[in-house]
């Protein structure tokens, strides 16, 4: 698991590391320059004459923007610096005389040749805001960036620690207009929870980590990687082989409550995807008439009452006082249960007193600003997207339960603390990919409590879905051709577009995978 940290986390572990007299600036320009040199001979196959423009914002960004000009100068490249402000870093600024490079201030005069600058250059290095900034950039900075945006030649663009526009911390982003689109993010440090969070994360680009030594504390915010599947990684137990001692009861048994006359494919879908997932036996509870469906398209589906170690219910549900009273009895018992879709939009102020850890809700955005408004925060749809992690973080504040809040990240809160997935393809924006997502988590949760017989209390069921979360989007990719083994990627470009159907295939392939460690 590869932690990330809010901007409050990380100052606070330079702070110390600054005092002593630590170059920390130094060392932040040093790897810059060092990722920046491989990124290009990677691109352009050479580093010799390589147009370079740096954009130079005041305060310490600005100086760790300065120093790697300072760096990259040092070799045959045409580097061009754009001060954006009068305030720069002084000793970056000296660093700089001692080159080559070509040092213009961005005013009203010189503004049409900083445009043409940045649009004719091979690669933009954006160093105007650091991590200190919650706000788009202002003035005429924040003029050069919105030209640069509208302009029909975007240069290859890298954020040297985020992106000058996001919030470091949360991900939000006050003015896309305003905001640095990278294709490349160099981050020092750690990894910022602002870069992988919704809507940051679509300017952020490929993300490089530059360790520059600092001592940081355990992280609230966790990324799931492919290493946690791997026989020594913490979630092994969701994808790896059974022991030979085992029977079905030991490899975990879901019971699905999904489906309806009119969305009869959520049920099908949502049973198909927990059965790939590998589970000792998937049971379906709802409607006979669905039952008898979902039996002849998968006739290892059991429609009897038994022993379960997970539920999952609401997926293709309309919501109504019989399902309400079907959820309530439900998360009464000592088993943990997956609400989705329709059980979702039964919880109201009374029903969340009875929800906890071992209560999963699986709201898209939609959903969530729902949930928040009839528990008495009001949201709209367009408030929780451009608050994304905030949003999912009070949704567990106020329930209790653990959130998996859907969207092009899917952000996991629980009482042990939240984890994010952002490596999933937007092929996914299709019908049937949540109810394939539901029965994926029903499974994982029923072989977690099955394998590991811990207390519900005890079990980090935020960490769980996060693997449920992980294989779901995995498999995605593999349908969609996004991810070749032995190549860790697709060919350049290249996402073919994918069903529900196509997702549930892939699942089984993609547990061997992350269980081998991707070859």
């Amino acid at each position: 698991m590869k932690p990330a940290y809010t901007a409050q986390e990380i100052r606070a572990a330079e702070q110390p590391l600054l005092a002593a007299g630590e170059p920390l600036m130094a060392k932040a320009a040093f790897a810059a320059s060092t990722i920046i040199r491989t990124r290009i001979q990677a691109q352009y196959r050479r580093l010799s004459g390589t147009r370079i423009t740096v954009l130079v914002g005041p305060g310490n960004n600005g100086g760790d923007a300065l120093f790697t000009a300072a760096h990259l100068a040092r070799f045959p490249t045409h580097i061009t610096v754009i001060t954006v402000s009068e305030n720069v870093h002084a000793e970056g600024i000296a660093a700089l005389r001692n080159t080559q490079a070509r040092l213009i201030n961005l005013n009203e005069d010189t503004f049409a040749e900083a445009v043409q600058h940045c649009t004719q250059a091979d690669l933009l290095i954006d160093g105007i805001l650091g991590i200190g900034a919650h706000d788009a950039a202002r003035g005429i900075a924040g003029d050069l960036i919105s030209e640069l945006n509208r302009h029909t030649h975007k240069p290859w663009t890298i954020s040297l620690d985020i992106p000058s526009g996001i919030d470091a911390s949360t991900g939000e982003v006050s003015n896309e207009t305003r905001t640095i689109r990278a294709d490349d993010t160099i981050t020092f440090g750690a990894l910022k929870i602002g870069l992988c969070a919704p809507p940051a994360l679509h300017h952020a680009g490929r993300i490089h980590i530059a360790d520059i030594g600092l001592n940081l504390p355990q992280a609230y915010m966790r990324v799931i990687e492919p290493e946690d599947f791997t026989p020594t990684g913490a979630l092994t137990s969701l994808v790896s082989a059974p022991p030979a001692h085992s029977h079905k009861y030991l490899r975990g048994v879901t019971g699905i409550i999904a489906g309806s006359a009119e969305y009869p494919g959520a049920g099908i879908i949502a049973t198909q995807a927990a059965v790939a997932s590998g589970p000792g036996m998937v049971r379906y509870l709802g409607e006979g008439s669905i039952a008898r469906m979902i039996v002849a398209a998968a006739p290892e589906i059991v429609t009897a009452q038994g022993q379960v170690q997970s539920y999952l219910v609401g997926s293709g549900l309309p919501p109504g006082l019989d399902l309400r009273d079907l959820v309530f009895t439900l998360v009464r018992e000592q088993v943990p249960v997956i609400l989705d879709a329709g059980a979702l939009a039964t919880l109201d102020p009374e029903l969340c007193t009875h929800l906890r850890s071992h209560h999963i809700l699986t709201p898209h955005a939609g959903e969530l600003a729902e949930l928040l408004t009839r528990c008495g925060h009001p949201r709209s749809r367009t408030d929780v997207e451009a608050q994304f992690m905030e949003s999912a973080v009070l949704a567990h504040t106020i329930t209790g339960a653990t959130i998996v809040a859907k969207s092009a990240a899917t952000i996991i809160v629980g009482r042990h603390g939240a984890y994010m997935y952002s490596d999933g393809t937007s092929q996914l924006a299709s019908a049937g990919a949540g109810d394939a997502l539901a029965g994926i988590l029903a499974t994982s949760v029923a072989k977690w409590f099955a394998h590991k017989r811990t207390s519900i209390t005890d079990t980090d069921w935020a960490l769980v879905a996060a693997g449920g979360v992980y294989m779901h989007g995995f498999a995605a990719r593999l349908a969609a051709g996004e991810y070749q083994p032995g190549q860790n990627h697709a060919p350049s470009g290249y996402s073919a577009p994918i069903t529900a159907t196509r997702v549930i295939e892939e699942i089984p392939r993609a547990c061997a995978l992350l269980n081998s460690g991707l070859p």
